[in-house]
């Protein structure tokens, strides 16, 4: 009975270590999408400026907010992708 168990607790472990991977790299995705969008704001908050309009300048201050917050839970994640573990199950994920 108890190898059934450890046998359970090993499978359990490797895929925790493939989730973590495959979260862990997710980031750079994340990262590319949030530059288009940073790019952007850039560009609406000139024109909210440009045409003195506080909804866009408020609607653009909203925006720079959820990115900023976007960029700090990422910022949470550098720990899991320097994991040895996790860096081996990634480069698994490139060699397929």
């Amino acid at each position: 009975m108890q190898n059934s168990k450890s046998g359970n607790i090993n499978d359990e472990y490797i895929e925790v270590i493939k989730v973590a991977a495959s979260i862990a790299g997710i980031d750079h995705e994340i990262n590319n999408a949030l530059t288009i969008i940073s790019l952007s704001m850039r560009r609406i908050e000139r024109a909210s400026s440009k045409y003195n309009d506080d909804k866009l300048e408020k609607t653009s201050k909203l925006i720079n907010e959820a990115i900023l917050k976007i960029k700090k839970i990422l910022e949470k994640l550098q720990p899991l992708k320097k994991m040895e573990l996790i860096k081996i199950e990634r480069s698994k994920f490139i060699k397929e």
